[in-house]
């Protein structure tokens, strides 16, 4: 697991980066692969990851293909919780299993959205933001970067279906988002600070312009 750990690490590093040929380089590398471990965030962050630079490449079965042997148990896990069967998450790691989950769906959406079914993404993305709403934020976590991408994907399902007021609210929203939690990693510093991520997120809010407002 120390040399899976290691070589996501420097995934993470290109993509905070914005070199999406990096992180592909590194994902393609044929003596690292992700290890099935749907319970543990480092795997499903990687998953996520790959999914994501494979949608940036174009790479659309590859998407669904990295990311699909976790999604069952991610989709139980918050279904249950979503239902009451479970106890909301308290502790730091179990908060921190949860936010990878809903992201693993988030990027499920992506998938299908990819495939032409928006009425399902979209419904992935609502999903995703009631369970970030109830369940992640609180005074300390207001998630901002995780609600910054929730808003854009909505929107890039509204622009498609022709909605466009829907979606530059919700692209509108995603960029203050985004600079808001810039803005709260300065305050309350974590493994990456905002200048590390300033590059990453001002690509994400490029988009939100270029494929959002842009088209308004």
């Amino acid at each position: 697991m120390s040399d899976f750990l290691a070589r996501l690490e420097k995934v993470q590093e290109s993509i905070l980066a914005v070199d999406f040929e990096a992180a592909r380089v590194h994902l393609n590398d044929r003596n690292w692969k992700i290890p099935f471990a749907p319970k543990n965030p480092s795997v499903l962050l990687a998953a996520c990851i790959a999914s994501e630079v494979a949608d940036y490449f174009g790479d659309y079965p590859q998407a669904r293909v990295v990311l699909q042997p976790v999604m069952k148990e991610c989709h139980k896990v918050l279904a249950e919780l979503h239902s009451g069967k479970t106890v909301t998450p308290r502790t730091v790691s179990d908060r921190g299993l949860l936010k990878q989950q809903i992201w693993a769906v988030l990027h499920w959406g992506f998938v299908r959205y990819r495939e032409g079914n928006l009425d399902e993404a979209i419904g992935k993305f609502r999903y995703c933001r009631e369970l970030v709403q109830k369940y992640l934020i609180d005074d300390k976590n207001p998630c901002f970067g995780t609600s910054a991408r929730i808003s854009y994907a909505i929107g890039l399902v509204h622009w498609q279906c022709y909605r466009y007021s829907e979606a530059k609210q919700e692209f509108t929203q995603c960029i203050t988002q985004s600079w808001q939690h810039l803005e709260h990693i300065d305050v309350a510093p974590r493994r990456h600070s905002a200048a590390n991520l300033k590059p990453i997120t001002a690509f994400h809010v490029a988009k939100a312009l270029a494929l959002g407002l842009g088209w308004i």
